[in-house]
């Protein structure tokens, strides 16, 4: 194989790899349906629902104070 095609190769499959990144939990988030399957948002942000489950609560954007 020719030094142009290594550099070729290696330069797409360097593009290839790079060029989309998945979507990670953690990503922005306005509501449940813009986030994964089994995934909540939550303070606008995605998290597991097992997560969110945990930490909110009920409804994480509420917070009544201690003498609700």
């Amino acid at each position: 194989m020719s030094r142009w095609a290594r550099s070729t190769l290696l330069a797409w499959a360097t593009w290839a790899c790079s060029g989309c990144r998945p979507d990670l939990p953690g990503r922005d988030c306005a509501q449940d349906r813009d986030c994964f399957s089994g995934e909540a948002c939550v303070e606008a942000v995605c998290v597991p629902e097992a997560d969110a489950a945990q930490g909110a609560g009920g409804d994480a954007g509420t917070d009544a104070g201690p003498g609700a």
